[in-house]
């Protein structure tokens, strides 16, 4: 039995590599043990630290191993708090530490359970830090633009699916044009513009009221309880968790979001689209307090 410097403990005879959608190199493991953290036999699944804690801009993680894919060069890490792309929210990005040497990393993605850190310069990185811990650190002011457009999107699907009877099901937080897709059809002499009108007085009533957003876990069970749109699947290797807005029903959802909506100056609804399946876009003011 090998015990690495970040306290993985691994069977010398099943030590061979792992493919994990690229060649896993450096520590290179096939089925390690590690202790408290999976069964035996099987390589423990990313710990997803911001699932609990939106405001964690720091921690630490003991790199397992790297790998490479279409995207680039990666590094898989025993937990992280790097939210990675994916649910209609963009990547964290920020850097790993290894003592006093730095790793930039450019973007996070999500695969069976596994989160790959990918690096902005494959360069910057030593094959030895492989079984080191590292000091992790994102972007503190892009981690809570994003959370603040997660949150307003969920809000205004809420809203909206309140007072139409649509579903919400699809969103895109992106910085470049954030909007909600939902799904059903408004009725034929619908108008939009009174619509969009009453929205967006819930919006500025709620945010006015600074209502709470509490995330918790659930089981499959308990996500069956909800009101989904066709075709809902949670992401293979992602645990159930749902966001619930203080006043609306609760929805699924893995992404980032701040804890109150006393956090925004303010949330709009700016554009309808569509009849059928409609988009709506719309545009955020956060408070100065949450930027570094």
């Amino acid at each position: 039995m090998t015990v690495l410097s970040c306290g993985l403990k691994i069977d010398t005879k099943m030590f061979k590599g792992l493919l994990l959608g690229g060649l896993l190199l450096g520590v290179g493991l096939m089925y390690p043990n590690i202790s408290g953290a999976a069964e035996a036999n099987d390589m423990p699944t990313t710990n997803l630290l911001y699932l609990d804690n939106t405001y964690q801009f720091e921690s630490r993680g003991c790199l397992l191993g790297t790998g490479a894919d279409a995207k680039g060069t990666y590094l898989i890490f025993d937990q992280t708090i790097f939210y990675p792309q994916g649910g209609g929210q963009p990547a964290d990005i920020g850097a790993v530490k290894f003592g006093e040497k730095q790793v930039r990393i450019g973007f996070t993605g999500f695969n069976n359970g596994f989160v790959h850190h990918y690096l902005c310069d494959p360069q910057e990185f030593d094959p030895a830090f492989v079984g080191q811990v590292a000091q992790m650190e994102i972007d503190h002011n892009r981690r809570m633009e994003n959370a603040c457009a997660h949150t307003a999107g969920h809000l205004l699907g809420s809203i909206t699916a309140g007072i139409t009877g649509l579903i919400p099901a699809k969103g895109y937080h992106f910085p470049d044009g954030p909007y909600v897709q939902f799904e059903g059809q408004l009725p034929e002499k619908t108008d939009t513009a009174a619509l969009l009108s009453t929205i967006n007085e819930s919006l500025s009533r709620c945010v006015a009221e600074a209502r709470n957003l509490k995330l918790t876990l659930v089981d499959p069970q308990g996500l069956s309880q909800l009101k989904l749109p066709t075709g809902f699947q949670i992401p293979a290797g992602k645990p159930c968790r749902i966001a619930h807005i203080e006043g609306f029903d609760p929805v699924p959802c893995g992404g980032t979001h701040i804890n109150s909506l006393a956090e925004f100056a303010a949330i709009e609804a700016k554009k309808l689209t569509g009849r059928k399946n409609p988009k709506i876009s719309y545009t955020f003011l956060i408070r100065s307090a949450l930027r570094k």
